[in-house]
């Protein structure tokens, strides 16, 4: 029980790929689908989605409410913030939005848990053999995010505006950038 509490302690956010490899050690399947369905009922975890939430010590369960980034980090396998929420993350953004934008090469419908809206943009299909490109691992509570690069989200927000709250406030989070690196932006732009 003690690599269990160990994982959960250093994971607030898992996925079940996360949960078995970490935890799994020769325990069958059916174990650590037990293992999590008595988390969850004593209020340990939250499951949003196909992702589990720690709930802090001395924390009620039913006002707790997960960080959307490490959430949306964990929605699939490949997942990378992108869009306004890169900016956000990176500390970029003009505004703080309540829907939390995420890219992957497989698309999912959106959905909403706790006033947070999670949207899925699907990755375009230049960029299918590098999807990684122009990406940058962020820590965040003690874990690692992907997030699309101040260049690439640049480049995408410009793309596609309307998931960056629309143009006005692309160009206000772009605005706020310290810098660019020019190579990076033309090798993504190039790629796409």
């Amino acid at each position: 029980m003690k690599a269990t509490e160990a994982f959960l302690f250093s994971h607030p956010v898992f996925s079940w790929s996360d949960w078995k490899k970490e935890v799994g050690d020769g325990r069958s399947e059916k174990t650590l689908r037990n293992l999590l369905s008595y988390y969850l009922k004593r209020g340990r975890l939250k499951r949003v989605d196909r992702v589990y939430c720690v709930v802090p010590p001395l924390t009620e369960p039913s006002t707790f409410i997960p960080d959307r980034f490490l959430v949306a980090s964990k929605l699939s396998p490949d997942s990378v913030l992108s869009y306004h929420t890169a900016f956000e993350i990176l500390g970029f953004a003009n505004q703080v939005f309540t829907t939390t934008y995420y890219s992957s090469l497989r698309y999912k419908r959106p959905f909403s848990y706790q006033g947070i809206r999670y949207v899925c943009v699907r990755l375009p299909n230049s960029l299918k053999s590098n999807p990684f490109f122009g990406v940058v691992r962020v820590e965040r509570m003690g874990m690692f995010v992907r997030v699309t690069s101040a260049e690439r989200t640049l480049a995408e927000c410009l793309d596609r505006p309307e998931y960056c709250g629309g143009f006005e406030e692309a160009i206000r989070c772009i605005s706020s950038l310290p810098f660019v690196d020019e190579e990076l932006l033309k090798a993504y732009l190039n790629l796409r």
